[in-house]
């Protein structure tokens, strides 16, 4: 599905609150067309094939199907007549292991010790399972092109024959590495993924693996070397050496630039060995504090043999062990993620999950050229749904067709009204004829263009804000979004539309087109951080301020009240001035508040005070 959104038009309109009158149509401003997907999606699983995972890939393979039914075919449970959120209709399936190699280094589990499968995409069949064909692409594709020929159940099957990895893999697992590699390097052209990642998909990695992650940068492959018994054993070496592990803060800023200009264009799965038992440690990455802070989740070496960790679960299905790292990364990713136990026999639960997440990112977005008037309120008297950029955004649909109709705001409630009547103010307002309140619809009728295709002003959400400098996030309703650039999660930051989908459903109709109308943002001299003629350059806001930038290069809008020795800390760190513990930030976060100092990693406070 391509959604085009042709231009951005940056202009003073008298609707949009412009101080003095319009003699007549302002001078207009284009971007170029910007090219959007918003039905396609490429799926990556992130498989473990180190020695412990025969019997999770065979049920992998038994619960695929309903995880491709439900992107493909999604039901209508809630008996609206149509099905509860938008089917896929182009996907990209690939499978890369866990086996990244052991940094050159000579280890029992590893065949491979230098890269090991390095983030490719695996697609040899096994040779124990007959019924596979005997070779497959790099990736299984299925589009609208050849559904009829290549139906879902046998996409499954194929994709049972790709998974099943073996367990000949490197003990040592490195999922974050493996997805890393295989949407970044790997993908590039001339990549061995390349092809795969498609720049207007939508990303869903699932990982699938009952390790923690211990994904090693090359300046500390000494981790792998079996001679540095200083390190300790082989087994327990990840969780006794977390600094020599990639921060997964990297893992993420990665993740997201593979996907630029598409804000929350990525889900992340997670079918690791949580504890089943623990209700916080399955579910969305935005609920997984409690999960975290579980006795299981915390990590221990097990005291009757000092080379292993204690599981964190132990069923049926196997032993699994904490996999605090995977669990960080989906709390980063917050409801983009979602959470289940790899030591359940029927992952049913994060399959579903995983369509909905897919569905509710199936959503358009880009970039613009600058940025637009926006009110980001600063005080707690302000705090009530606000938060909107001065701009009216017009969608123009493919034919002449109708708008979508909003039950709450019906068009038979609003006056005639064109486009003209819109920018200049004049189309009055849609009312609710049994009360007399004035209603806004999701999409308000503005007649048809010269080619005889409709026009429709679209709704633009109204926030609440939540905290001084916050983001603006919670939303008072339906509608599209403008994200400054001091909020973009683009790389390098940028004004964002965002067009979030409704009911699960993509807000943009397919093939239709998108302009903005908006006044530009008049940043004052002491605001500004980044060059002035910088297209990435920001604006702070007055709670703001601007750090590593200033007018002479490119920084970063952070809150006045969180600026801790030259860092923004985030909302539960506390800024201390001086620390006890070396190599601990000025921004201390919660879990390693002492008193007046601030705990290492690996440390506890005792009595309020001391870190132990």
């Amino acid at each position: 599905m391509k959604v085009l959104v042709a231009a951005v038009v940056w202009t003073c309109l008298a609707v949009c609150g412009c101080k003095g009158e319009a003699a007549g149509p302002p001078e207009r401003v284009e971007l170029a067309a910007v090219d959007l997907q918003s039905g396609a999606v490429d799926l990556l699983f992130v498989v473990d094939n180190s020695g412990s995972m025969s019997q999770e890939q065979a049920v992998l393979a038994r619960s695929m199907p309903s995880l491709l039914e439900a992107l493909f075919s999604p039901e209508d449970r809630n008996g609206d007549g149509r099905a509860d959120y938008a089917p896929v209709h182009d996907l990209n399936v690939g499978v890369v292991s866990t086996d990244m190699g052991a940094g050159g280094f000579r280890v029992s589990t590893c065949s491979e010790p230098t890269d090991g499968d390095a983030g490719c995409l695996l697609h040899a069949p096994p040779a124990s399972e007959p019924t596979c064909d005997p070779s497959f692409p790099p990736f299984l594709e299925r589009d609208r092109d050849n559904a009829e020929a290549y139906p879902v159940a046998e996409l499954a099957r194929d994709f049972g024959c790709i998974a099943t990895l073996g367990t000949q893999g490197c003990g040592f697992e490195q999922q974050l590495f493996a997805a890393r590699d295989a949407v970044t390097t790997n993908a590039r052209a001339g990549g061995c993924n390349a092809g795969f990642l498609r720049e207007r998909a939508t990303l869903v990695i699932v990982f699938v693996t009952d390790e923690n992650d211990c994904s090693v940068p090359p300046e500390n492959e000494e981790m792998f070397d079996p001679s540095r018994a200083d390190l300790g054993h082989l087994n327990i070496r990840c969780f006794l050496h977390p600094e020599l592990i990639e921060p997964v803060e990297a893992i993420r800023d990665a993740l997201r630039a593979a996907k630029p200009g598409m804000r929350d264009a990525i889900v992340l799965g997670m079918i690791v060995g949580v504890p089943p038992d623990v209700a916080s440690c399955a579910g969305s990455g935005s609920s997984m504090e409690g999960c975290l802070a579980d006795a299981a989740m915390l990590g221990a070496i097990d005291p009757t043999d000092p080379t292993s960790m204690i599981p964190s679960c132990n069923t049926a299905m196997g032993q699994a062990f904490p996999p605090r790292r995977l669990v960080e990364l989906a709390a980063e990713f917050g409801d983009a993620a979602v959470v289940g136990s790899i030591c359940r026999e029927d992952w049913s639960d994060v399959m579903a999950g995983l369509a909905v997440r897919t569905a509710e990112r199936l959503s358009a977005s880009s970039c613009l050229s600058g940025n637009a008037e926006f009110n980001p309120v600063t005080s707690a008297v302000d705090a009530v749904e606000d938060c909107q950029a001065e701009c009216l955004a017009v969608e123009t649909l493919p034919d002449g067709g109708p708008c979508r109709e909003d039950a709450g705001c019906p068009s038979a409630w609003c006056p005639p009204a064109t486009l003209a009547d819109a920018l200049a103010g004049r189309a009055g307002h849609c009312t609710d004829p049994a009360w007399g309140l004035a209603c806004e619809p999701l999409e308000r009728d503005l007649g048809l263009d010269e080619a005889g295709k409709r026009r429709c002003l679209l709704r633009q959400a109204r926030r609440s804000w939540g905290t001084p400098g916050g983001d603006c996030s919670f939303l008072g309703e339906e509608g599209w979004i403008y994200v400054p650039a001091v909020w973009s999660e683009q790389d390098p930051q940028c004004p964002e539309a965002w067009f979030p989908a409704v009911d699960g459903w993509p807000q943009l109709e397919e093939g239709a087109a998108v302009r903005l109308y908006c006044v530009p943002e008049d940043c004052p001299t002491d605001k500004q951080c980044g060059g002035a003629d910088d297209r990435a350059s920001l604006c702070c806001f007055p709670s703001q301020t601007c750090l590593g930038g200033g007018l002479g290069g490119q920084g970063s809008c952070c809150p006045t009240e969180r600026v801790c020795e030259g860092m923004c800390c985030e909302l539960s760190d506390r800024c201390l001035p001086s620390f006890d513990s070396p190599g601990v930030r000025g921004c201390c976060p919660s879990e390693a508040q002492c008193g007046d100092t601030c705990c290492a990693f690996g440390q506890t406070c005792e009595r309020g005070w001391m870190c132990v």
